[in-house]
């Protein structure tokens, strides 16, 4: 395994542990994790987790996973720079101009041509993401954050029905999922999508 940052073993972690949350959902089908889809004359995007509903037209969803150890998520991009008129972006990825969060997730979704893209974090969204959101009326992406995980964690197996807990309780399982993830027995190698 490649030698990998502290930030990106925990985002890698992140990608796993949400893989296995809804593979272990009966709402959520063919769940993949970690897609290049390749476009030969415009380059490619990285989907970190995707899955089918069950819509009878369109039923691929992709999720952008961003895991924060520092405080809430917020809109501006992590390097803290707009991308403007530059051929190529994270990872030598060919992207338009960008300059927040939500402009990334929803330029992603339409490269893929997926019906909706849910944008997670394990911590919190900053007021001025949620209102980015609303504002340009992102209809196709919808945020998931630690309560929305904390709901499906609670929805998983029969954990609903045999243990009545506090969030609380399904916030620590959580974040202790999160990080007993062990990279070495999962495939680190980004699945290939050509287009």
């Amino acid at each position: 395994m490649a030698k990998l940052s502290k930030e990106k073993i925990l985002g890698t972690k992140f990608e796993i542990y949400v893989e296995l949350l809804l593979n272990d959902n009966f709402s959520y089908r063919k769940v993949r994790r970690n897609i290049n889809y390749i476009h030969q004359s415009v380059g490619y995007r990285q989907v970190d987790v995707e899955y089918h509903n069950f819509s009878p037209l369109n039923s691929l969803v992709i999720m952008e996973l961003k895991y924060c150890s520092n405080g809430k998520l917020g809109l501006n991009l992590k390097s803290g720079k707009k991308i403007r008129n530059k051929p190529t972006g994270k990872n030598g990825q060919k992207i338009k101009c960008i300059d927040n969060v939500i402009a990334e997730t929803e330029e992603r979704r339409k490269f893929v041509g997926a019906s909706k893209v849910i944008l997670v974090t394990n911590n919190y969204f900053q007021d001025s993401l949620r209102y980015e959101t609303e504002r340009w009326k992102y209809s196709k992406v919808k945020l998931y954050d630690l309560s929305d995980l904390v709901q499906l964690e609670r929805d998983r197996g029969l954990f609903s029905t045999i243990l009545p807990r506090g969030d609380d309780f399904f916030e620590r399982r959580v974040h202790e999922g999160i990080k007993s993830i062990n990279l070495r027995k999962y495939n680190l190698t980004a699945i290939k999508e050509y287009m």
